[in-house]
């Protein structure tokens, strides 16, 4: 078993439903305890267009496969909840980013772990902090906790709104 942690991220639709099927279709695929941050909204990042905001939430669990078959099965739960458009920063109904895989580091030509971009999104930061603040980033050698109580000015200024669990 690996534990890893996942992003999951939607901005079309209906945000809720598209958050609960993916939160649903995660339980299927990790062993319980599955641990899910509060549910936030946020403004887009970076985004190329004018987005709606995203319905984002932070899940760890435990998963019996290697992390490119959970790779694989994200991708499917995607395009199951009608993601059809793979390119970042478009509008999407269903977002799952890999962003820690135990202590590992992986450096592949479509697989980078830990995620490139967790430590440019508050939400990422923050929803670790929620329920692994022990957590220690593989890279930076420090713990969410720490990284949370030391987040850069502009990542601390992302606007993010807490909706519960």
């Amino acid at each position: 078993m690996i534990h890893v942690i996942v992003s999951l991220g939607t901005n079309l639709g209906d945000r809720r439903k598209y958050m609960d099927e993916m939160v649903a279709l995660l339980k299927e695929l990790f062993q319980p305890p599955v641990r899910l941050s509060p549910l936030m909204e946020t403004e887009p990042v970076g985004t190329p267009d004018e987005q709606g905001w995203y319905y984002n939430r932070i899940a760890s669990g435990k998963y019996g496969n290697p992390a490119r078959s959970l790779l694989e099965d994200c991708r499917e739960i995607e395009t199951r909840l009608g993601r059809n458009n793979k390119n970042t920063l478009q509008a999407r109904t269903a977002d799952i980013d890999i962003l820690l895989v135990d202590n590992c580091i992986i450096d592949g030509e479509d697989f980078i772990i830990p995620h490139p971009q967790l430590l440019k999104r508050r939400f990422c930061i923050e929803g670790i902090h929620s329920i692994e603040p022990d957590w220690v980033h593989p890279v930076e050698k420090k713990t969410f906790r720490e990284l949370y109580e030391s987040m850069d000015v502009p990542v601390l200024e992302q606007k993010i709104h807490f909706i519960g669990l």
